[in-house]
């Protein structure tokens, strides 16, 4: 029930940029449903795409392209082979190659392809817009759950790089959350910041800890 009224949604959102391209638009939802579904999708699931699409309907408001915002979230993650490098431009790619096809105006196109490559070191540019700042933080509000949540993500994502041993995984992951630990702010938002920061900081402080 859930996939079919996340299909009915897809479709409605492309219908005036697809129009006879019905097969076209099943056949990539089909293939994203599919990625999000695959084993060993712990954290970086349907699930993951979900709670942002529930993010971006509670900012509806405050976007002000929110069908880019929202193809972003689908194709964001799309491809992720935890052993391999590059799944942020593969994701890019996809996204790039199905919005091709359909009538979806060039410049936004290429606006969903930044967003998407952006997801990679969660950087935004200076000129950024809200929309773009409000994406980025939909991706790390888990960073900012409550403790439980949290570790209960931290699981998942070891989980899913679970063929490195604990030494080549906690080396890399000590970077990761050095990374943000690092930054002015992890959220870029002023809302995301008045909400999470601090708790993100803590919980990203307590991983590091027992690491």
């Amino acid at each position: 029930m859930k996939n079919e009224f996340l299909r009915i949604i897809w479709h409605k959102k492309l219908s005036p940029y697809t129009e006879g391209m019905s097969g076209l638009v099943s056949t990539t939802y089909d293939e994203l449903i599919k990625q999000y579904t695959t084993h060993r999708r712990y954290y970086h699931n349907l699930n993951h795409v979900i709670d942002m699409l529930n993010q971006l309907k509670q900012y509806e408001f405050q976007i002000n392209d929110w069908e880019s915002v929202y193809l972003s979230i689908w194709f964001h993650d799309a491809i992720f082979t935890p052993n391999k490098p590059g799944n942020e431009d593969k994701s890019a790619e996809f996204a790039r190659k199905f919005l091709n096809q359909t009538r979806y105006p060039p410049a936004r196109i290429e606006k969903v392809v930044q967003y998407i490559l952006a997801t990679q070191n969660h950087e935004a540019p200076e000129d950024a817009s809200l929309d773009f700042q409000y994406f980025l933080d939909f991706d790390l509000s888990i960073l900012g759950s409550e403790e439980t949540i949290y570790d209960t993500y931290s699981k998942q994502i070891r989980d899913e790089y679970f063929l490195y041993p604990n030494f080549m995984y906690n080396r890399g992951r000590k970077k990761v959350l050095q990374h943000f630990l690092d930054k002015d702010f992890i959220f870029t938002t002023d809302d995301y910041r008045a909400k999470f920061e601090d708790k993100a900081r803590a919980n990203l402080q307590r991983e590091l800890a027992r690491l």
